[in-house]
């Protein structure tokens, strides 16, 4: 009896073990909205589709500004709006679309604004959805280079933690995002600083030095990024914005 015990043992661990991975792979996919309206530039959303592609713990869809307007964000997790123009971005959302993104992160969503979708987040123009209370310096000069080059940046050890970098000093892609003034709010947690800078023409030089560049806030329930530069074009740091979607919506709750 005791060896018939013990087969049945050992069939039922086996079992187990050619089960388990089923049971992993049913475990929840992180729902990704990708803007691709209007606004958004070709580049920009052929980068981010690259880098969401690397994504096992994730699905993603493209999204336009109607459909957010139908109130299409209650199927998602997560609102990426990638880099482009930011007031052409607010222009094509009309001023529904945008109030659907307030109330979608106030309910608990997660923002993640690049380069225009960083812009896009703050109250630097009046027509912006304007969730974080931040604006940007030497407005303008806000055309600092032709194409893409390299700047120089200091993560904030949460900035590390997000991103799952070892380093403090990184250098990733700049194209003309926005330079943010000093944060005044306490509910506004820096996540990165400009250790270099690029200067338009008739620009003041100081100006880029030391702002952030990466900022992250509660909103509501919800949680808003800001990202200036562009981690998903530069080699070597793409997956930064994979880990960061993982540890924002592992986190979506602290605090609630």
């Amino acid at each position: 009896m005791n060896s018939v015990i013990g087969i049945i043992l050992i069939l039922s661990y086996l079992v187990s073990l050619v089960f388990l991975p089923q049971a992993t792979a049913q475990t929840h996919k992180i729902r990704v909205a990708l803007y691709v309206d209007r606004g958004a530039s070709g580049p920009a959303k052929k980068n981010f589709r690259n880098v969401l592609d690397m994504g096992d713990d994730l699905r993603y869809d493209p999204i336009y500004g109607d459909d957010i307007g139908r109130g299409a964000l209650k199927n998602y997790d997560v609102l990426i709006v990638p880099g482009g123009n930011a007031s052409r971005d607010a222009f094509t959302l009309g001023s529904d679309a945008r109030e659907e993104v307030r109330r979608f992160v106030k309910q608990g969503g997660i923002y993640m604004g690049i380069c225009a979708g960083a812009y896009l987040a703050s109250r630097s123009n009046d027509d912006f959805i304007g969730m974080l209370p931040m604006k940007t310096l030497d407005p303008k000069h806000w055309y600092r280079v032709d194409e893409g080059t390299r700047v120089d940046l200091e993560l904030t050890p949460t900035g590390m933690d997000v991103f799952g970098l070892k380093s403090r000093e990184i250098s990733i892609v700049y194209e003309n995002g926005p330079i943010f003034a000093p944060l005044t709010d306490d509910k506004l947690i820096p996540l990165g600083y400009f250790r270099s800078e690029v200067v338009g023409r008739g620009g003041e030089r100081g100006v880029m030095l030391g702002a952030p560049a990466m900022v992250m806030s509660r909103y509501g329930q919800g949680i808003v990024l800001v990202i200036s530069p562009h981690p998903e074009k530069t080699p070597g740091y793409k997956r930064m914005i994979l880990h960061a979607l993982n540890w924002l919506y592992d986190h979506r709750t602290d605090g609630n």
